[in-house]
């Protein structure tokens, strides 16, 4: 990710921002919970580049290994970021010498042994801002950046394969499905064999339909495309989106983001 390096003394606010980090930080919750010092930093080798809004998963009953998708040192929020802060900032904007817009990255993280397996997949761009899931033996990734441009792709990658190359493929969707997006909340829907995807980031304005991808048949299928979600949840981008279970029940869950007040150029892309 990236975080602030100075704050305006006029308002507040943060006007310059770091370069993408390269830390990786562990939280002990039954450290947090006693109130005692619950993070600590994972050294790890060789050193990560740093990079932003990739997407991670720590693999089920193996604590000690996390696969990290995607990332980019030139992403296009952090451009937003960039222009937001240089119009804040007391001072003109100097940038960080950011630009390499750079290749598809898997990282495998050992937690345990510090070590790291970093490989890239020249043929395909940078992918940012996609959503994630993954079961013990593939992870799928929906929508997001390829470099600059939102893309509508379903990738899979095989998490055995010896080489990201072998890994990597697209997946043929045998429907027309959801608009090309960002940032949504997606699902699996009960036993695994469909996935919900929610929301999102189209172009320069968030979206609020619903889409139920079947996994064996490859079919998109529109859950709502109309004003019924959108009655209680509203259109928003950027926001947080979760799931939990009730009672049985799956809920989808969305929080915060931007609705209104749009800043023309900064909040959203205005030139792709």
């Amino acid at each position: 990710g990236v975080g602030c390096a100075g704050y305006s003394n006029v308002t507040g606010l943060c006007d310059t921002l770091t370069p993408p980090l390269d830390e990786l930080w562990e939280l002990d919750l039954r450290k947090a919970l006693g109130g005692g010092q619950a993070f600590s930093r994972v050294d790890v080798s060789p050193a990560l580049r740093g990079l932003a809004f990739g997407a991670s998963v720590v693999m089920a009953g193996e604590e000690h290994r996390m696969f990290i998708f995607g990332g980019s040192s030139d992403a296009p929020v952090l451009r937003l970021l960039q222009a937001y802060a240089d119009q804040t900032s007391e001072q003109p904007w100097t940038g960080h010498g950011w630009g390499d817009e750079g290749s598809f990255v898997m990282r495998e993280v050992g937690f345990r042994s510090n070590q790291v397996v970093a490989q890239e997949v020249a043929s395909v761009g940078a992918l940012t801002g996609h959503s994630l899931i993954a079961n013990a033996s593939h992870a799928t990734m929906f929508g997001g950046y390829v470099r600059n441009s939102l893309s509508d792709a379903v990738l899979t990658y095989d998490l055995e394969a010896s080489t990201a190359v072998l890994a990597l493929s697209a997946v043929t969707v045998r429907a027309e499905g959801p608009a090309a997006r960002g940032y949504a909340g997606v699902e699996v829907e009960g036993a695994g064999n469909a996935v919900l995807m929610f929301g999102g980031v189209g172009g320069k304005a968030g979206v609020d339909d619903v889409w139920r991808l079947d996994l064996a048949t490859r079919n998109w299928e529109a859950v709502s495309e109309d004003d019924t979600v959108s009655e209680f949840a509203g259109a928003t981008a950027y926001d947080g989106l979760t799931s939990v279970t009730v009672c049985g029940a799956e809920y989808m869950v969305k929080h915060g983001g931007v609705r209104s007040a749009f800043v023309a150029g900064v909040t959203f892309d205005s030139d792709g």
